[in-house]
């Protein structure tokens, strides 16, 4: 799978874009601004996602919950995994720039003049996670599993490419919502007017997981 090349940087400092207007204050474009942000993200994910689910009047719902879904994705009953054909895909198209001009609220400054490459170049500088690694994985790019014959379609993946499309649109709605949480335009949300509908998995990387239920807890 071919991925876009990376943008080149003065100085050779891989992963980070120049911003000639940009300038390092205590400002929303600080990297202080931005972990306040973060750290709000994770303490209010569940509120969050309720409200970024409004923000999609007309899209499917699974059941009661705000997952957003479409009819093709929901079978009848419970499948077999042994049902499910898996098909794969060469030479995909990335999807939307996660890290285009539409995502600078969510790259802080590094210094006057230079952004952060990517959501998830901020994360590991400024946030890091005890865990965060770059590992391939697989991108989900179709699912039909309401018929008779369940399929999903995969290709390549990098496990950043969920961080710097879902974490990033994420971030960039806690921003929004610490601001102001009645007016949550499209205009507030630039990265994700331009990502456009969550279920289009042309558009974005959608990496997909295996979540086992045991009493009480999600794994």
């Amino acid at each position: 799978m071919a991925y876009p090349p990376r943008a080149r940087l003065p100085a050779g400092r891989p992963g980070q874009q120049p911003d000639p207007g940009g300038r390092l204050t205590a400002s929303t474009d600080s990297p202080e601004h931005w972990r306040d942000v973060r750290r709000l993200l994770n303490s209010r994910r569940h509120e969050l996602t309720a409200t970024a689910a409004r923000l999609y009047p007309s899209a499917l719902r699974v059941g009661s919950t705000p997952l957003l879904s479409r009819p093709q994705w929901l079978p009848p009953a419970p499948l077999d995994l042994g049902r499910i054909r898996l098909a794969w895909q060469q030479n995909v198209p990335p999807g939307v720039d996660p890290a285009a001009q539409a995502s600078a609220g969510v790259r802080p400054l590094l210094v006057p003049g230079l952004r952060y490459g990517s959501y998830a170049e901020a994360l590991a500088a400024i946030e890091r996670p005890r865990l965060l690694e770059d590992r391939v994985s697989y991108r989900l790019l179709s699912a039909s599993l309401a018929g008779a014959a369940p399929r999903l379609t995969l290709t390549r993946g990098r496990y950043f490419d969920g961080v710097n499309a879902g974490e990033a649109v994420a971030h960039e709605l806690a921003a929004a919502w610490r601001e102001d949480p009645r007016s949550l335009s499209p205009g507030r949300l630039p990265l994700r007017a331009l990502l456009g509908d969550p279920c289009d998995l042309g558009r974005r990387s959608a990496l997909p997981a295996i979540i086992l239920r045991t009493p009480g807890w999600f794994i």
